[in-house]
């Protein structure tokens, strides 16, 4: 069995964390390490938020 591994919680993450919960690779374990904070910043947006665009809420990948 194959172990992949994540660390950090930015946007690509979270998208490969989508994909593979919609179609699992057999064979593939997958791992995510991340700080304990339950959220990371979603940088695509953040320069929306700077220009008040957004709320703060908006920008925020949430983990559990």
């Amino acid at each position: 069995m194959k172990h992949l591994v994540l660390i950090g919680r930015g946007h690509p993450h979270a998208v490969t964390l989508q994909m593979f919960g919609m179609k699992p690779l057999p064979g593939v374990r997958l791992s995510l390490i991340s700080e304990a904070s339950g959220r990371s910043a979603y940088s695509g947006m953040i320069p929306m938020w700077q220009v008040f665009a957004v709320e703060q809420p908006v920008t925020l990948i949430y983990g559990h």
